[in-house]
């Protein structure tokens, strides 16, 4: 398992969405990663990343808990980047 996502392996049911939403965009940022070779400048994959979330092809949550920052279970969904 890749070490980046296994702290996503003891989320609570509860925030399941959260879960989702991370490793989908956890998928398109290694997509993004095995382009990649020794001589790709950083600034090249943030790019790559930026240009991904600009094009709607990243996730996020909506709405969120303006005080917390959490989700709001029931109400909170995820959406495409460009929506």
């Amino acid at each position: 398992m890749d070490i980046n996502i296994v702290h996503e392996t003891t989320t609570p049911v509860a925030l399941q969405i959260e879960k989702d939403m991370d490793l989908f965009n956890y998928s398109v940022g290694h997509q993004v990663g095995r382009t990649a070779t020794i001589f790709t400048l950083n600034n090249t994959l943030s790019d790559l990343i930026i240009s991904k979330l600009n094009n709607g092809e990243l996730k996020y949550l909506k709405p969120i808990d303006p005080l917390t920052g959490n989700i709001i279970p029931g109400m909170t969904q995820t959406y495409f980047t460009d929506q």
